[in-house]
């Protein structure tokens, strides 16, 4: 999945610092990428990089090939977002039609 900041020049150089070496989701700031390096990886284990895709929550929406995937980010907090089909865990969750 591309970061939203991909054609932003000024952040272009730093991109690669904000992706989440485990799970490969991209964040604006490397602040909410240690949040949730610490809340997720270290403490919740909830993303398995071993498989490669993301476990959400629940799939909120759905539009042509992409998902509104909801994920967990720390015990009480929840992000929303748009990522691939074939990007995250799905087995057992409801998806909603188009």
């Amino acid at each position: 999945m591309l970061p939203y900041d991909l054609y932003c020049p000024s952040v272009q150089s730093v991109l690669p610092t904000r992706v989440c070496k485990h799970c490969g989701l991209y964040f604006a700031s490397n602040i909410m990428l240690k949040k949730h390096i610490i809340g997720v990886h270290k403490i919740t284990g909830m993303c398995q990089p071993e498989v490669g895709r993301v476990r959400p929550l629940r799939i909120a929406a759905r539009r042509q090939q992409k998902l509104m995937a909801v994920i967990a980010f720390t015990k009480n907090v929840e992000f929303a977002d748009w990522v691939d089909e074939d990007d995250i865990d799905i087995r057992g969750l409801t998806i909603p039609k188009d």
